[in-house]
């Protein structure tokens, strides 16, 4: 039985969340159309997060100080030369680039968001449209597998008969503890003394078999 996280095929995260790069399958994986939308995606998302960390610093509250100091500035140096003191300049100028930036992020949040959407959908699509491939691959591992055994049993041999050439028994049998291969088995109070080895063939093609049938 393959595993995986949560004991099932769950949804883990909403459906927005799993076309992000760390929560879906290589694109060589997917459909062309999905892939399309899905690249799109990433662009926009990095799109939208340079505006969105833009914003943020626009609206630092150092950025008031800063214009503020900037308009008293000027007006005090028109004071002294004896000239008119001048309207703000820079306050207006940081409300209005505020603002553009709050319509920019808003934007790219709304193409973000519409692009997604189309997503989702395409990967509806996709999956309406799939068919499983374990039973082929399957198919193709198993002789791969047979041939994997067959050659670790040679070796195995080969071993065996230089033992003999020692003096020592003649044992050509492949076989392995599973506590020598999973060591978590150990903490179940599992050793290699109370258990029994198992043949390398069945290990090698229980886990191609497992792997590619049930889910826990």
């Amino acid at each position: 039985m393959r595993y995986t996280p949560g004991r099932g095929r769950q949804v883990i995260g909403s459906a927005a969340s799993q076309l992000d790069p760390l929560a879906r399958p290589p694109l060589e994986l997917l459909p062309e159309k999905l892939v399309e939308l899905i690249t799109e995606r990433d662009r926009l998302r990095d799109q939208c997060s340079t505006a969105e960390s833009c914003r943020n610093k626009l609206f630092d509250p150092a950025r008031d100080t800063e214009a503020q100091q900037a308009d008293d500035t000027a007006a005090a140096d028109a004071a002294r030369a004896g000239k008119p003191i001048p309207k703000p300049k820079a306050v207006p100028a940081l409300a209005e680039t505020r603002a553009a930036a709050e319509r920019a992020l808003a934007a790219h949040r709304t193409v973000l968001a519409e692009v997604t959407q189309e997503c989702i959908d395409e990967q509806c699509r996709a999956r309406d449209a799939a068919s499983d491939p374990r039973p082929d691959r399957l198919a193709e591992l198993v002789p791969l597998a047979e041939q994997l055994a067959a050659a670790l049993q040679h070796a195995v041999s080969e071993a065996a008969a230089l033992d003999w050439l020692h003096g020592r028994g003649y044992f050509t049998a492949a076989q392995v503890w599973p506590v020598a291969i999973d060591t978590d088995l150990r903490r179940q109070g599992l050793t290699i003394d109370n258990t029994n080895p198992f043949p390398a063939r069945d290990l090698i093609l229980g886990a191609i078999t497992q792997a590619l049938t049930t889910e826990v």
